[in-house]
């Protein structure tokens, strides 16, 4: 059972680390990027919030009527047209608010869950730099059949990735990173 809440004081205060749990919410849980989370603490804090910004971004950007406001949502509405453009997260001046405005914490909350199941932040880093990487050769030739595989192949390392790092138990016990966040020994 982890420990009550002045016990972890303490005992954070000797580590130099913080837990970050649901009950103990912080500013740093989203923007320090030191420290581990567990699946929940992602899903619940990262992942969910995420999602509904980013459904309530496009539904506004849809509501207004508002157009593509960037070269990938241009680029993506040459290849697959306005129909789908409209659901995607790229619709609009809100939805470029809203990742402009989420980026960092889900970087932060991403390095965290690395860190819990003991890799290093900077895969997230590499992966960022992939990932971005492609979409940007995208938007150079959006009608190369090359980078749209590119574009394919990125995603479906993001699916991989994705996976692992909402759904893989983190390591038991404290690690390199920090005390274990389900406080199991």
């Amino acid at each position: 059972m982890p420990p009550t809440s002045p016990e972890l004081d303490e005992q954070e205060a000797e580590e130099g680390v913080t837990r970050f749990t649901p009950s103990r919410l912080e500013a740093a849980l989203w923007l320090s990027l030191t420290g581990r989370v567990s699946r929940r603490t992602l899903w619940l804090w990262f992942i969910i919030p995420v999602y509904a910004i980013a459904l309530l971004a496009a539904g506004l950007d849809a509501l207004t009527g508002a157009t593509p406001t960037n070269a990938i949502a241009e680029a993506y509405r040459s290849l697959v047209g306005d129909a789908v453009l409209s659901l995607s997260a790229l619709a609009g001046p809100i939805s470029n608010v809203a990742i402009m405005a989420y980026f960092w914490p889900i970087t932060a909350g991403m390095v965290k869950r690395l860190h819990d199941l003991g890799f290093s932040g900077w895969f997230w880093a590499a992966y960022m730099v992939v990932a971005l990487g492609s979409w940007a050769i995208f938007l150079l030739s959006p009608q190369s059949v090359l980078t749209v595989a590119l574009v394919v192949l990125s995603t479906l390392v993001a699916c991989v990735v994705s996976v692992f790092l909402y759904f893989i138990p983190g390591t038991p016990g404290p690690n390199q990173y920090g005390p274990d966040p389900l406080g199991r020994p």
